[in-house]
Parts: structure tokens; C-alpha cells; sequence
């Protein structure tokens, strides 16, 4: 019986496979090494390819890192909006979010505050820093904004200023949980998302009751 044909991979798909390749190997060996002890050609073998095939496909090791950070938020975002999209009930919803965010050895959090430090040394790095930044900033908004859409709840605030808030806090503890876990645990932050929330009930109730009764 004969074999069916291997079909062949098109131009693209041939250079999506090179650069997840490339991203597997660089994030695996700035994992291990760091960025700045990390060479083009260390990526480019690790991956199995030659110096020329990640020039291919990168200007350099900065576009790559900027590469990096974006593969990272789009799996948070498509992560959660799973979550989002599944979830019906408010308080499981919160649930959910907070144990995907778990990060208990910070390998997450670790890479990717070295990822934002190294982009942002150029101006050009900053600037797309800031345009993924603000991708996670309207990714906080959007759940935040789902989370009081179950509750059928009127928040006191725009979901824009709350997703700041979120946004904030979720970026400073994890920064803050690398260098002293013990004072700045998970848990906290479980805490403190469900402190803000009953602050934010307790709020939005007050209002409705001074709010005057239409006639």
C-alpha cells in the first residue's frame, strides 16, 4: 500500500514554522542565560538554523524580544478571553481569572519584566512597549467590564479608569511578588481583587439609593 504524499508546506506557513522555531529557542535560552548573554547565532543554533534564517525573518535581537512580548499577551488574552466567553457566573469568573494567574515560580512574571526593560532601552522600543501595553490595558477593561456585566451591576467608575486600576495593581504585585514573596504572595492579590470588589458593590448600592426616585 503506498504512502500518502507528505503535503508540502507553503511559503508562509514554511515561515511561521521558522520564526515559532526561533521564539521557542530564544525564549527558552533567555530563560536560562538572559537576554543580553544570549547571542543571534546561540538563538539561531538552538533553533537548528543559521544566522541568515533569523535575519530572515528578524531586523535583530530587539524586534525579536518585541515579538516575544506580543506571543506572550496574545496567549494571556486569548487565555482569558476563553474564560470571559465560558464563564456565566460573576464570583466563579473571578475565580477562574485569579488561578490562571497563578505564576508560583514567577517564570512568567521574571521574563516578562525582563522582556519590557530590555525593549525599552531604544525610543523605537518604547514606543511599541507602549502599544502592547495598552493591549493589556484594554484587556484588563474588558474583563473587568465583563466581571460587573454578570452582576447586571452599574459601576461607580468608567470600566476604562477601573481597567487602569487593574491594570496597575496586577503589573506592581507582580513585580513586587518576585522580590518578596512572603510579604506579597498570591494569595494577597486574590485579596485585594476581592476587597476592590465589595468596595465597588458597596459603592455602586450606595448611589443607586441616594440617587433621586423618578416620578
Amino acid at each position: 500500500m503506498a504512502r500518502p504524499e507528505r503535503q508540502r508546506l507553503t511559503r508562509d506557513e514554511q515561515r511561521r514554522q521558522t520564526v515559532g522555531r526561533l521564539l521557542d529557542s530564544a525564549e527558552q535560552l533567555f530563560s536560562r542565560d538572559g537576554i543580553a548573554e544570549t547571542s543571534i547565532e546561540d538563538i539561531a543554533e538552538n533553533a537548528g538554523y543559521s544566522r541568515g534564517a533569523f535575519y530572515s525573518n528578524f531586523d535583530d535581537k530587539d524586534a525579536l524580544v518585541l515579538q516575544l512580548i506580543q506571543r506572550q499577551q496574545d496567549w494571556a488574552i486569548d487565555e482569558t478571553n476563553a474564560i470571559v466567553d465560558t464563564e456565566t457566573d460573576p464570583e466563579k469568573l473571578v475565580e477562574r481569572l485569579l488561578d490562571w494567574s497563578r505564576d508560583p515560580q514567577g517564570k512568567r512574571a521574571t521574563l516578562g519584566i525582563e522582556y519590557v526593560l530590555y525593549a525599552s532601552r531604544s525610543e523605537a522600543g518604547r514606543q511599541r512597549m507602549k502599544e502592547l501595553s495598552d493591549r493589556l490595558l484594554a484587556q484588563h477593561t474588558h474583563l473587568v467590564a465583563s466581571h460587573y456585566d454578570l452582576l447586571e451591576t452599574e459601576m461607580p467608575i468608567s470600566p476604562q479608569e477601573a481597567g487602569k486600576i487593574m491594570h496597575g495593581l496586577d503589573e506592581g504585585f507582580a513585580l513586587l511578588r518576585l522580590n518578596d514573596p512572603e510579604n506579597f504572595p498570591q494569595s494577597l492579590w486574590g485579596d485585594t481583587i476581592a476587597f476592590l470588589n465589595e468596595a465597588v458593590l458597596a459603592l455602586a448600592e450606595k448611589r443607586a439609593r441616594d440617587r433621586p426616585q423618578e416620578r
